[in-house]
């Protein structure tokens, strides 16, 4: 760390930052000027020795560095996952939503500098500084730094299985089971009212043509019930095979 820095975090805020960033980011930077730049808006219209001084750069040259470690990690993670699937999963995992909800949860909201006017809980500035904050790792610790982080908050083991279910179509693979084996099945959906003022709910169950029940499930939608029938459908073919 520079000297200028340590004489720096004698002061409470700069010492607050510092320790919040370092928490973060799983180490301590050795230059924290990018960080700081990585919290400031471009409505802030911030300066650093005479020149503008916002994100923008660094949120550019984030999001290439997330879409690389993302997929690196995709890569490594299923030698089996086809490309296409691999793309769909990436672009999950790195989506505004899902950026701003990380970002949130890390408090970035409270660290981000910008105009009266905006708000970073209903826009996607916490995503925008996560991305900055990406690259600001990358350039104070490289790789050997970013891959932990993104690993940790952005694309770890869980969130890969979840965001592979969300995409995963049971529904078409129970009827491609069914069609290869010759077998005829039915999606049979319902709407279930639970407890007054609340929403319609839908259950589905999958039959064999002998009206045997084959899955269940049921969702705030058809699709949701079907998807979860479907799921169930396929776990009970596998174990009776």
């Amino acid at each position: 760390m520079k000297i200028t820095d340590l004489i720096k975090l004698f002061f409470r805020e700069e010492r607050k930052f510092y320790f919040f960033i370092s928490k973060i980011a799983g180490y301590h930077p050795s230059d924290i000027i990018h960080f700081k730049e990585a919290f400031v808006h471009k409505s802030a219209m911030a300066k650093h020795r005479g020149k503008p001084f916002n994100n923008e750069r660094l949120e550019y040259l984030g999001d290439a560095v997330l879409d690389f470690v993302v997929a690196d990690i995709l890569y490594r993670n299923d030698q089996n996952m086809e490309e296409g699937t691999m793309t769909k999963i990436r672009a999950e995992l790195v989506s505004r939503k899902q950026l701003n909800r990380i970002a949130l949860s890390l408090g970035f909201s409270e660290m981000i500098k910008y105009s009266v006017g905006l708000s970073p809980d209903k826009t996607h500035l916490p995503g925008d500084a996560l991305e900055a904050f990406v690259a600001a790792i990358y350039i104070d610790g490289g790789m050997k730094k970013v891959i932990p982080f993104v690993r940790k908050y952005i694309a770890n083991d869980e969130q890969i299985t979840n965001t592979i279910g969300a995409n995963t179509n049971y529904k078409s693979m129970v009827l491609e089971w069914a069609q290869k084996n010759k077998q005829q099945i039915e999606f049979n959906i319902s709407s279930l009212y639970r407890t007054p003022g609340s929403s319609y709910n839908f259950m589905c169950y999958i039959t064999d043509m002998e009206g045997n029940e084959l899955g269940n499930g049921h969702g705030k939608s058809k699709k949701e019930a079907e998807q979860q029938a479907a799921q169930q459908a396929l776990k009970s073919i596998a174990e009776s095979c």
